[in-house]
């Protein structure tokens, strides 16, 4: 999830922002399209390989003479220790990430023209189409995003709409929006579309909010389970009151629960399979953007009674994107140093207290997506900024909740190189499926010499394509 502070950008974070700005408001079409072609070496290449195999053979045999050599010549007695990093005189291993190409990301095919992808499992998932009548279709992978199809349409003409929760690979709930000529939520109330099926078939339900509150938009939800969702909703335009609705039965009955005193809105919420939840609340204002900062609310109890962390996190102006893999452990990643970097704060307690470090030496300097796949393991893209547009784009990834971190090899589309990763979503512990595009998709488009047939479908755009490092075997 990306959200961003009120207060002046760099032009790289105006740029950023309007990036995901658009898809998240459908004012405009974020076109995918993708490079199904086979990279082939050269003979050249393929010559070169063959010339240099014997010498790797030659030194691998020598490599292991020289293991057996030092096998059998070691002292019998066992090698001092090595000092601890506490001085403590102790023996200690330091145990190091894998190397990057143990897990390369590969372009994969052809999708939908998303900004908004959910995947469930390596294999499954959902992400919205934005070339569909109105801009807000859905589609499905059940292949990892080798081929997709079109999701069923919603009853009584709604659209399926953010925030959408997939606890199954067949079993999602989201927000069922009016279309654009439908004016208002209805008077019944919000109300959610599920499907127990993959989205061949739809039900709609109309939440059952508290008297006067008919008009609240659901801002945030999370679905642990296929019985167990928690809802955040807000009636702002109105009576700019928030509440929550929870329910344990598969939405047969809801409970509605008050917000915690002080909160302003909602950034993120993440509900454990246990009733655990946690919310981002955003603080501080446009007159005092220094004073922005993440203040953490918690539930036990599924939403029914809220605490609210002592302290905010401070993260001063800028463009802020974050995750919660659990109800304790959440990282953040925020611009620093005018726009030429970004700092990361990762909680291990709920919010209550933060470690706030830079991002390591030759990282890029904008954040462009986060995505946590539990409390340990995140995965973050990045990307430099330049005159010329977004450049150097990295994945990095940690196993240990963001105290340390490794870079993930990146394909190129089309024999470009990539410029970002945006969005990537991160289902299991072993990797990630994303959207990748190069430089060529933020050219100014060519003057067109006739206006463009609204009624063609978009022409492929071979620029940005789905890419993923997880196959079928890491489904967790």
């Amino acid at each position: 999830m990306t959200q961003f502070t009120e207060s002046p950008l760099t032009p790289a974070e105006v740029e950023v922002k309007a990036l995901i700005t658009r898809v998240a408001n459908r004012g405009a079409t974020i076109e995918l399209a993708f490079d199904q072609s086979q990279e082939h070496e050269s003979g050249q290449r393929r010559q070169l390989r063959k010339r240099y195999v014997p010498l790797a053979a030659v030194v691998t045999v020598a490599a292991v003479v020289a293991v057996i050599v030092l096998l059998v010549a070691r002292p019998s007695a066992p090698p001092s220790p090595i000092a601890s990093p506490t001085g403590g005189g102790s023996a200690s291993l330091q145990m190091q990430l894998v190397d990057s190409t143990s897990s390369p990301f590969a372009s994969v095919g052809g999708g939908p023209q998303t900004g908004d992808l959910l995947c469930v499992t390596s294999s499954t998932c959902y992400a919205s189409d934005d070339t569909a009548p109105g801009g807000m279709g859905w589609e499905a992978t059940a292949d990892g995003g080798m081929t997709w199809r079109t999701l069923a349409a919603l009853p009584q003409g709604r659209l399926l709409s953010d925030p959408v929760a997939c606890p199954t690979p067949t079993t999602c709930v989201g927000v069922a929006a009016p279309t654009v000529a439908g004016g208002l939520a209805p008077s019944e109330g919000p109300q959610l579309a599920l499907t127990s099926d993959g989205g061949r078939s739809w039900r709609l339900d109309s939440l059952p909010v508290p008297p006067g509150e008919s008009h609240a938009t659901i801002e945030r939800l999370s679905c642990p389970t296929a019985s167990d969702c928690v809802a955040f909703l807000t009636n702002s335009p109105t009576t700019s009151s928030n509440f929550f609705l929870t329910t344990t039965d598969g939405g047969s009955t809801w409970t509605s629960s008050n917000e915690p005193a002080g909160l302003t809105g909602l950034w993120a919420l993440h509900c454990d399979e246990d009733g655990d939840c946690i919310g981002l609340d955003p603080t501080g204002s446009v007159q005092d953007p220094n004073a922005e900062g993440i203040v953490a609310i918690r539930s036990d109890d599924w939403g029914a009674t809220w605490t609210t962390s002592t302290s905010p996190m401070p993260f001063g102006p800028g463009v802020l994107v974050f995750d919660c893999g659990d109800a304790v452990h959440c990282i953040l990643a925020f611009g620093n140093g005018s726009g030429t970097t970004f700092d990361l704060a990762r909680t291990a307690d709920g919010g209550q207290t933060w470690v706030t470090s830079a991002a390591p030496s030759g990282w890029p300097s904008l954040a462009i997506s986060l995505s946590c796949a539990d409390g340990e393991d995140c995965y973050l893209s990045a990307s430099d900024y330049a005159k010329t547009g977004y450049e150097s784009p990295a994945v990095e990834v940690t196993h240990d909740g963001g105290a340390s971190w490794t870079s993930l090899q990146l394909p190129e589309v089309k024999a470009q190189p990539l410029a970002l990763v945006y969005p990537l979503s991160c289902p299991v512990a072993a990797g990630c499926i994303g959207v990748g595009a190069t430089v060529q998709e933020f050219d100014t488009p060519p003057k067109l010499s006739a206006p463009p047939n609204l009624t063609a479908p978009p022409s492929p755009n071979n620029n940005r394509v789905i890419i993923s490092n997880l196959s079928s075997s890491t489904d967790g």
